[in-house]
């Protein structure tokens, strides 16, 4: 290869890592954003009373809905992406895989944030039709907010923390044909994600087991909630 073709491969390698880099930025900033927003919103409401006034005048059920909505967008979206992406791995075909890591985001951004957000707004209208107000909600209330913010850390530290990684993996990987093992980083994100739907099944634990939902099956669970 001449000089000039390895400067090139030079400055290309380069202003992929750049561009790279500015998408984690703008992506990052968003997510900034968006967590800064809405935990705004909840804070107003735990500590100030129903904000804004006129989510005390929405009917429950309107809530309810869009709670459930929301619940099934943000559950199956996590559900679904593990799936997917365990059965691309498993397929081994580069293309496929260098096309889901590249979807991955667009994937989060379309259907998990989406969802988290109108399953929180609504979750918070049904704690003011239902209870007066998210700071006086029933202590199996805050157990959701728990297990979301474990969630939030472990999903920033495993989940979100890896794509750029095992994306920068899948494009060496396909340079020498798909040879060899697929990389590790892209194989271990499989228990990561697994560990994510779990967090699903905590979450969706807490809503269904509070007091009064199923007190013939679950007497015993009362003094934790």
């Amino acid at each position: 290869m001449s000089l000039e073709a390895l400067q090139q491969v030079g400055v290309d390698v380069r202003e992929e890592e750049n561009w790279e880099l500015d998408s984690k930025v703008v992506e990052l900033a968003g997510l900034g954003i968006w967590m800064a927003s809405l935990s705004g919103f909840i804070f107003a409401n735990n500590w100030l009373g129903p904000w804004p006034s006129f989510m005390s005048h929405i009917p429950e059920r309107i809530f309810f809905t869009g709670h459930m909505l929301g619940g099934m967008l943000f559950g199956g979206g996590i559900i679904m992406t593990t799936a997917l992406e365990w059965l691309c791995v498993k397929n081994r075909n580069p293309t496929v895989l260098m096309f889901y890591f590249d979807k991955v985001p667009l994937l989060d951004m379309a259907l998990v944030l989406p969802g988290l957000t109108l399953a929180m707004f609504s979750g918070t209208g049904l704690t003011i039709t239902r209870y007066g107000g998210l700071g006086i909600a029933p202590a199996h209330i805050p157990v959701v907010f728990y297990i979301l913010t474990a969630f939030a850390a472990w999903w920033g530290a495993t989940d979100l923390a890896t794509q750029g990684k095992a994306m920068r993996a899948i494009d060496e990987w396909v340079a020498t044909n798909g040879e060899g093992e697929i990389p590790k980083i892209v194989q271990d994100r499989f228990w990561s994600n697994i560990t994510s739907c779990f967090f699903v099944i905590a979450l969706y634990a807490a809503m269904v087991l509070k007091p009064g939902t199923l007190p013939q099956y679950t007497p015993h669970l009362a003094p934790f909630f």
